[in-house]
C-alpha cells in the first residue's frame, strides 16, 4: 500500500544503476532504425518502379498519349511518395526527440544532488516504473493518465503495449490470426532470433479448428501450413495430427492437455516475450526488477522461518513475501537487529531489552510503551504483562 511506496521513493538514488535503464536507449534506436528502413523501402521500391517506366518511354515505343498518361501517373505516385516520407520524417524527429531526452535523463541519474532534488527525481523514476508496470499488465488507460499528468511521454514505451494489447486479448480467446500477422512483419527479426513461435502459433491455429469440429479445414490448414515444418518438427506435428482422431472431449492424455485453455495463455506469454525481444523492451517491467533487486538484499533467513507481517520489513510484506519467495537470501557479514514492535534498528543508541518471557525489543518501544501505560510494558507476541523495572538489558558479543 502506501508504506510500501513511501518505502520505494525514500531509496537514495545511488542504489539505481544505468544498467537497470539500457532498455530505454535500446528501445529508441530500435524504433529509429526501423523508422529509417522504412524509409529506405519506400524511396527504393518507387525509384525502382519510376526509373523502369522512364527507361520504357526512353525506348520510343509509346505513342505520345500514352506517355502523357504515363508521366501523368508517375507524377501522382511521387506525390504520394512525397507524403509518406514527410509522415515518416516526422515520426523520425519524434523517436529523435524520445532518444534526446532519455540521454539527458541518464545523464542526470549520474549527478550527484541535494536530498530534494534526489526526491524529486526518485517520485518520478517511481512515476515511470508504474507506468510502464501499468501498461504491461494491459491497464493501458491507468498507465497513460499517469504518464500525461507527469509528463513522461518521451520516457514510457506504450505503443509497444497497445500494439500487443488486442493480439494478446486475441490470443486468450483462441485466435491467433494477429498474432501470426505480427510474426509476418517481424519474420526477419524472428528468424534471426531463431524463434519457434511462428510454428507454435500455426500448431495452435490447428488445434482451434479441431476444436470447432471444422476436420476438413484443419487438414488443409495442416497441410499448407505444419507440412513445411514436418522434417524438422516431426514427433511435434505427429502427436498434434492425432488430436484429429481424438478430438476435443478426449481424457487421453496428452492429447487432452493439448485441448486445454491454459495453452493459450502460455502462447500469449511466448508472445510476449518475443514482442519485448522485438523491440528491445525488457522481458519484466523496471518495477519489478528494481522490487526484486531491494527484496534480495533485505532477505534473510528469519522471513523465511519466522515472518513478521506487522515488523514493517518489506520481505515479510503479505504481498511483496509473494514476489520475494523464489528470490535468494542476501548474505549479511554482519546482522542487523531490527525492533518487532516499532521497526527500529536496535544499537548502541538504542539497545535491546528482554521481558521475562524471553522475546527482545528495542528499548526506545519498551520506554514509550511504558510511559503511556503505567510503568507496565505488554508482550505483543504474548500479551502478558510486566513491569518496566522487570527487563533486563540485552549485550550482544
Amino acid at each position: 500500500g502506501q508504506g510500501l511506496l513511501a518505502w520505494e521513493r525514500e531509496m537514495p538514488h545511488e542504489s539505481h544503476g544505468n544498467f537497470v535503464e539500457n532498455a530505454l536507449i535500446k528501445n529508441s534506436v530500435e524504433n529509429l532504425t526501423r523508422v529509417v528502413k522504412n524509409q529506405h523501402k519506400h524511396v527504393t521500391k518507387e525509384l525502382d518502379m519510376i526509373s523502369s517506366v522512364i527507361q520504357d518511354l526512353k525506348k520510343g515505343k509509346t505513342t505520345r498519349a500514352v506517355a502523357s498518361t504515363e508521366l501523368s501517373r508517375l507524377v501522382g505516385r511521387m506525390q504520394v511518395l512525397k507524403r509518406k516520407l514527410e509522415d515518416i520524417d516526422q515520426e523520425e524527429e519524434t523517436q529523435m526527440e524520445h532518444m534526446d531526452a532519455r540521454l539527458r535523463l541518464l545523464k542526470e541519474n549520474q549527478e550527484h544532488v541535494d536530498d530534494t532534488r534526489c526526491a524529486i527525481k526518485e517520485n518520478k523514476r517511481l512515476d515511470r516504473y508504474l507506468a510502464d508496470h501499468l501498461a504491461r499488465q494491459g491497464m493501458l488507460e491507468t498507465a497513460s493518465m499517469i504518464i500525461k499528468e507527469e509528463k513522461l511521454e518521451n520516457f514510457v514505451d506504450l505503443d509497444v503495449y497497445k500494439e500487443a494489447a488486442p493480439i494478446l486479448a486475441a490470443l486468450l480467446e483462441g485466435d491467433c490470426s494477429p498474432a501470426l500477422k505480427w510474426c509476418q512483419a517481424n519474420k526477419t527479426k524472428l528468424k534471426k532470433a531463431k524463434s519457434n513461435l511462428e510454428f507454435l502459433l500455426r500448431l495452435q491455429s490447428f488445434v482451434e479448428l479441431v476444436r470447432k469440429e471444422a476436420l476438413q479445414e484443419a487438414v488443409q490448414y495442416a497441410r499448407k501450413h505444419l507440412g513445411p515444418s514436418c522434417k524438422e518438427n516431426f514427433v511435434t506435428v505427429k502427436k498434434y495430427m492425432a488430436i484429429l482422431a481424438f478430438q476435443r472431449d478426449t481424457d487421453v492424455q496428452p492429447y487432452k492437455g493439448l485441448f486445454e485453455t491454459d495453452r493459450r495463455e502460455e502462447l500469449a506469454q511466448q508472445f510476449k516475450k518475443e514482442m519485448c525481444l522485438m523491440n528491445s523492451v525488457s522481458s519484466q517491467s523496471l518495477l519489478m526488477i528494481t522490487l526484486q533487486a531491494g527484496l534480495t538484499c533485505l532477505k534473510t533467513t528469519r522471513c523465511v522461518e519466522d515472518p513478521e507481517p506487522e515488523s514493517g520489513c518489506p520481505v515479510c510484506h503479505p504481498i511483496l513475501s509473494q514476489i520475494a519467495h523464489d528470490l535468494p537470501i542476501a548474505h549479511h557479514m554482519h546482522s542487523t537487529l531490527v525492533c518487532s514492535m516499532s521497526g527500529a534498528i536496535m544499537n548502541e543508541h538504542n539497545p535491546p531489552m528482554a521481558l521475562p518471557n524471553g522475546n527482545v525489543y528495542s528499548t526506545q518501544a519498551l520506554m514509550d510503551m511504558a510511559g503511556s501505560n503505567m510503568g507496565q510494558v505488554t508482550c505483543p507476541k504474548s500479551g502478558e504483562t510486566y513491569e518496566f523495572s522487570d527487563l533486563r538489558k540485552v549485550y550482544i558479543s
